[in-house]
Formats: structure tokens, sequence, C-alpha cells
């Protein structure tokens, strides 16, 4: 049976049942209100679950913190106690009714009545064992698609963000974790523990119910491989899926380029990092803090399509060791015509289009806590020949030579979509925060449009990010979008809710940013240990003119 319900070495050690397994007279077969409940319930089909759920942190295959009795499995609660003569079932039942010691204990998460009172029918009704369900998952076809999504970018390998051990293949899963137990066993638990789940609840990819119980049940079923897919993973190009099947690994130390999928109205443009001259040549960045590049690649549709438009992104990331960020943008001045790839550049804060005085519209971009990142069905960024695409990537603290080829890989679609931009919000400041700290910027809304995601970014220092709006005519603030305990190194992308989804002519919108230095003096600025207050949000129909330089940031 499943040995999964243990924590990895972080949960602590309170909560557990006694190993004293004290006597509690009278109370068999009664549940806590008084009822005497009944039913027909098996050990497989309804109770192992809960005991798994409430139970199972301390009572695996193997006890832990002061726990004396395993209950992962039917023999196990089968089993007659020596003190008591009676099954383990039965005293299982009695300490859930308890009036002293019960278990679980009320600091940890309880089961409710319903599920009290099933167990107690179960137990009295002579513990049934049902049957063993045969969970067919396997983890070619079912659990590395969704391990890949939701925990490589911490997981990967290397390991990264202080993660403990790489996800990435069948044998990482299946090797001993620190806590000595199979790794499997440890994602099984880690992924719906009360506490220290994973991922992390501002990561931006979480797992789905069904993705928990797949999970759960393949590791029951002792984490089987299966079968290879018959069509090898290729380094992140597309294998001729459907466009919303989503890509494949990101690539990684080898020449990229637009790849042409199965699809004809599809395609693959890769932006990259490379030494200059070079696009086949890994770039290495200068020595130094807060180093900012950028490289210009031009846009071409073809023959085929006037207009194409970005529906999907997803990061290349390569070497992670001193990477801060990586943003796309799009200058769409149409006034530089040169079709090679021009870089590296410096480009602090913000590149500039052509003409060398507007700011280049930024889409999107990768930073810690950031996966794949794909728009609404029917919305996309809308690109033209004569555009340049432009990479920037954010080095920080290298000391070392390093060598580097990450960037940002767009799913084009020559299919009419509906475009969409980008609306920041945030404000820019001059004097230093010390201390606690707040700041906060706000504009009127000239335009209406439609927000439906947005970006909140601060650094280091940061504890909370919250931008709300006043509509129109009213007094009152509501929250949009708000991450009220910041994260430096998981920074998630946030949806926002139908009803806050419109910003019409004469809403204010606002963006607040709160921090703590200490007593450390910090400026405004573009480096790591500087701070910044920023929200990008993602609307549609674009707002023109607005960015940095526009209403919606203060100073």
């Amino acid at each position: 049976m499943s040995k999964r319900w243990f924590v990895v070495g972080l949960v602590l050690a309170t909560g557990c049942w006694d190993p004293a397994w004290p006597v509690i007279e009278g109370v068999e077969g009664e549940a806590r209100d008084g009822g005497i409940p009944t039913g027909s319930y098996t050990w497989y089909q309804d109770v192992q679950p809960v005991v798994q759920r409430y139970c199972g942190e301390c009572h695996g295959a193997t006890p832990r913190f002061a726990a004396t009795r395993s209950l992962a499995s039917y023999a196990d609660v089968m089993a007659i106690d020596f003190t008591t003569g009676r099954p383990l079932h039965s005293e299982m039942a009695a300490r859930l009714s308890a009036t002293l010691g019960t278990m679980p204990p009320p600091s940890q998460p309880q089961p409710t009545q319903a599920e009290i009172d099933m167990i107690f029918a179960w137990s009295a009704g002579g513990a049934a064992m049902g049957t063993v369900v045969d969970v067919p998952y396997t983890w070619h076809r079912d659990i590395e698609p969704t391990i890949r999504e939701a925990c490589h970018l911490c997981h990967g390998d290397p390991p990264q963000f202080t993660a403990p051990m790489s996800l990435v293949t069948i044998d990482d899963l299946q090797a001993l974790c620190p806590s000595g137990i199979p790794c499997h066993e440890a994602a099984a638990f880690r992924i719906q523990a009360p506490s220290g789940r994973m991922p992390p609840p501002s990561h931006s990819r979480q797992l789905t119910s069904e993705e928990v119980m797949a999970i759960t049940a393949w590791s029951e079923g002792g984490a089987p491989e299966g079968e290879p897919p018959a069509v090898p993973r290729d380094g992140g190009f597309r294998d001729g899926g459907p466009p919303d099947s989503g890509p494949g690994v990101p690539w990684a130390n080898g020449l990229p380029g637009s790849i042409q999928p199965a699809n004809p109205d599809v395609r693959w443009v890769d932006t990259w990092s490379h030494r200059g001259g070079n696009p086949a040549m890994p770039y290495e960045p200068d020595f130094g803090e807060t180093i900012y590049r950028c490289w210009s690649f031009h846009v071409d549709t073809g023959t085929v399509a006037d207009v194409e438009y970005v529906t999907w992104m997803e990061p290349i990331l390569d070497n992670l060791s001193s990477l801060h960020h990586l943003m796309i943008f799009v200058d769409d001045s149409q006034l530089d015509q040169r079709e090679d790839v021009v870089g590296p550049f410096d480009c602090d804060g913000f590149p500039f289009e052509a003409d060398g005085i507007t700011y280049a519209e930024y889409i999107d971009g990768w930073f810690p806590g950031r996966g794949l990142t794909p728009f609404p069905n029917g919305i996309g960024i809308e690109l033209r020949t004569g555009y340049r695409l432009i990479l920037q990537t954010h080095y920080d603290r290298i000391d070392e030579t390093i060598q580097d080829m990450s960037g940002i890989r767009l799913l084009v679609d020559r299919r009419e979509q509906i475009p969409t931009g980008t609306l920041w919000s945030g404000v820019i400041w001059g004097d230093q925060l010390l201390g606690p700290s707040e700041r906060s910027g706000e504009c009127v809304i000239q335009q209406a449009t439609t927000v439906y995601r947005s970006f909140p970014h601060m650094h280091t220092y940061g504890t909370r990010i919250v931008s709300d709006v006043r509509r129109a005519g009213s007094t009152n603030w509501e929250v949009i979008a708000e991450i009220p305990a910041w994260n430096f190194e998981d920074q998630p992308i946030l949806d926002v809710a139908p009803e806050m989804q419109q910003l019409n002519v004469g809403d204010t919108l606002r963006t607040r940013c709160f921090w703590d230095t200490g007593t450390m003096p910090v400026r405004q600025g573009d480096g790591s240990f500087d701070e910044m207050c920023f929200n990008t949000f993602f609307v549609y129909p674009p707002v023109p003119d607005v960015g940095v330089t526009g209403d919606c940031v203060s100073n």
C-alpha cells in the first residue's frame, strides 16, 4: 500500500497520535453529536482517503513525530492493538470522538462530521475492505507533463530557488528524498499538505483537482514509468498538436529559430541572447551588477498574411545562475528595416524604438515564479512586417565567466485575433525608502478597455502590492489585483475577476506598494537591491500612448 503520507522534513512535529494510545471508554460507535451513524462503507472506496488526508502526516507506513502506529494500509487498521485488545480501526474511531486527547488535535485540519460519522459506521459495521482500485496512470503519459509545467521552474536540472532536488526524470521521482522516502511519495503529500503546500499559492501554475488526484493515485500505485511517448520530445518545438495543446520542454543550449508545426496557421518565433554577430554562440555577460542587454529581431510575416498575432509565450531558460529577468518588447515604428539580428546593446530600464525617443511596448516576460503565458482564446499581440521584437535580459551580481542563451519563445498565429496590449500602473519616486515604507500612484482612465490579467512587480524589500479602482462618481476603492505577502523569488501573474475587468472613462486606477528595508536606505532603480513599484495590466483594446511615460505611472 501507499507510503506517500509523509512530510519532507519541513513540517512541524506537532499534532500526532500520542504514543501511549490511551483508551477512551464508552464512545465506540458514537458520533461527537451523540448520534449513532450507520451506512455501508469500505476502506478503499471511502475511508482510506480521509485517513490519509488527516492522519497520514504522522501515521504513515513508517510512523513519525512520536506516533507509534501506521494507518497507511488496510492491514494496519485491522491489526490488534497489543494494549487494548481491540483492532486499530476501533481505536481510531474512538479517538475521533474523544473529549480528551481527540485526534486530529484541534490545532490541525479537522475531518467533517460526515467524515467522522462515516468512519464510525465503517468501523462498527465490521470495517469492510472493498476492492483495490486499478489506477492506470503512468509517468510518461500522465504525470511528467504536469510535473514539467508546475514544478520545473524550481525543481529542474539543476534545481533553482532553494529547491532541494530535481523532479525531471522518473529516476528523480523514484529516488529517496532527504526525508528518507521516495520523492514521488513526498511530492504526493506536498501537493495537498495542510501547510507548506506545493506549488506555492503565489505560483502562476497551480494544479487542478484532477492533476492532484492523478499524481496521488500514480504514487499509490508504485509510480510506474509506462512507455515513453511514441514521438520523442524535440527540445520544445511543437510536434503538430492543436494550437491550444501547449509547448513542450523549453529549449536550451541549441540554435533556435522559427519552426513550422503541422498547423499552417501557427509557427514558433524565438528570441534569445547570444554573442554579437554569431547567433549560434552563447552570450558572456560582463562582470558586475545590474547588467541590462538587449537583442533586436526583425519581424517578417511572409506573404501568407499581413498580420500575425502572438498568442502564447514561454521562457527559454538556459543559465539561471545570474538571470534576474527576461522581457520582450515590440517596436512598431517600422523605422528600422534591417533584416539582420542586432545586439547585444545596452538598454537600461526600457528600450527605445528605432526613433530613439519613444519607448518600445512591453508585451510580456519571465521573472522567478513565472512559467508559460498563454493569452485568452481569441486574443493576441499584433505583429506586422517591419516591426521589431526586442529581447531584454537583466543579469545581476556576476563575478565569474558565465555563458547564456536564455530568451523567450513566441507562438504566432495567422488567424485573426482581438488585439491586446499593456497598461502600466505604478509610481516612480525620488527620495529613499527607509524601514516600513509605502508609495502609490494613480491615474484617471481616458479610454474604456477590458483588463483581464496583471503582473505586479517589486524587488527584494517588498512586502505587499495592491492595485484598486475607484469607479467614476464613487468614493469607494475596490481591489482589482493584490499580492498580500510579496516574495521576490515567486512572482505570479494574476487573473482579474470578471466583475472587475471593465475599466471606463473616468475610473481611477491606483497601485500601492509596501516595503520594509530595515535600517538600509533604498532608492528607486533597476537593480535587485533597488526598488520598483509597477503593475502591468493586460488589456483589450490597447490604450495608445500609455506606458512608463503615460498618465498611469505617477512621478
